[in-house]
């Protein structure tokens, strides 16, 4: 694992024709940042950088496994994660993060990338993570299916489906 520091990129470190850096990131990168929903996982990060003329463009790219909850049983589970970013840091006279770029006040600043990597991966998981079919909790299994053979349909909706038939 790298410590929080390799994260750390100085806009002048940058050359002309750009940089690379790759990290390995673990469970300790989770634990070691504060108040984040995913705390486990296996990911490899790729960053280039390149350099321009009120700033730098940087481009994070990630992808691995991170431990997630599954919507359907609420068990632990593993997920896929790809995703990337595109962080624009400009030079200005105030510093701060608008979302889509981040202003330094010169360019010996120093720019924390450990937040925007967290990001790109909370970013990339899927909307509605669920274990394969067959692989949920068995009991919760069995209380899904219990519930949904007692559950009765809303008459509302019953005579909404009437009219649908009648327009076809």
């Amino acid at each position: 694992m790298e410590t929080m520091k390799s994260f750390t990129l100085t806009l002048n470190d940058i050359p002309a024709d750009g940089l690379t850096r790759q990290w390995h990131l673990d469970d300790a990168f989770f634990q070691n940042l504060e108040d984040t929903q995913y705390q486990r996982g296996s990911l490899d990060v790729a960053m280039n950088a390149k350099r321009t003329t009120s700033g730098a463009d940087i481009d994070l790219q990630v992808t691995g496994m991170l431990v997630v909850q599954c919507d359907r049983c609420g068990d632990e589970m593993e997920a896929h994660i790809e995703g990337s970013e595109e962080i624009k840091v400009r030079v200005g006279e105030n510093a701060g993060d608008d979302g889509d770029i981040i202003t330094v006040l010169d360019t010996d600043s120093e720019l924390d990338l450990s937040w925007n990597i967290y990001e790109a991966i909370a970013l990339a998981v899927p909307l509605h993570p669920v274990h394969a079919e067959g692989h949920c909790n068995a009991e919760m299994e069995l209380l899904l299916q219990q519930h949904q053979a007692d559950a009765q349909p809303d008459s509302r909706w019953a005579a909404l489906s009437k009219l649908k038939d009648t327009i076809k």
